[in-house]
């Protein structure tokens, strides 16, 4: 009775592990593709604040120098 018992205790604990992990690797595979996305994004958003304040320290370079 008690090894039944506890085989029926190691089978639940390892059931919701399983069942988890498989949660856990199909949530962690969704939020990849968009932080990718999410990523890239960002990036773009840097590269072209990167580009504007090129420009205005360059202008303000030039402004300095005629003056």
């Amino acid at each position: 009775m008690s090894f039944a018992r506890g085989s029926e205790a190691a089978v639940r604990e390892q059931a919701p592990t399983e069942a988890g992990n498989g949660q856990k690797r199909h949530r962690h595979r969704r939020p990849r593709r968009d932080t990718r996305k999410e990523l890239m994004q960002h990036l773009e958003e840097i590269f072209f604040e990167f580009r504007k304040l090129t420009l205005i320290f360059l202008l303000m370079f030039l402004f300095i120098n005629k003056v």
